[in-house]
């Protein structure tokens, strides 16, 4: 049985994109409403007072590195024209990115009265794009 390990190479190239698309959308396209909805979420607590927790942060990145790499960056077909390789890629890094976001956002919006519908919505379009984008470039390193 062969184990579904991905090369270092695409596990670093998947892991660099997913990071530095995450800290643009995070920290400057979407940051108003990323930090809204942490003030809506933690009523009462300065803003300057909710640090980020750094080892579950690194657990998300690494399980959502390992399973891109496993699940979505394979599908993509290593020859071929660019065209062919974008597509794939948006359509295996874009059902990735739909189930990974897709999961954190419908569940937020069941359980948490709080947590905007659109703020989800917006959400797991940026997962799709993000995990159309993370495919496409660690397909290259396939």
């Amino acid at each position: 049985m062969k184990y579904p390990i991905p090369s270092l190479s695409v596990f670093v190239i998947v892991a660099a994109t997913l990071l530095i698309g995450d800290i643009i959308w995070l920290g400057y396209i979407a940051a108003p409403m990323y930090q809204h909805l942490r003030q809506v979420l933690n009523p009462g607590i300065s803003p300057a007072n909710l640090p980020y927790k750094l080892l579950p942060a690194v657990a998300a990145y690494f399980v959502m590195t390992y399973s891109i790499s496993t699940l979505a960056v394979p599908m993509v077909p290593s020859s071929g024209n660019t065209l062919t390789r974008l597509v794939a890629a948006a359509a295996w890094g874009g059902v990735w990115g739909l189930g990974v976001y897709g999961t954190y956002d419908f569940t937020n919006m069941a359980i948490i009265q709080a947590f905007p519908t659109v703020t989800g919505l917006i959400d797991m379009t940026w997962g799709i794009i993000l995990g159309s984008v993370a495919t496409f470039i660690g397909s290259y390193f396939s």
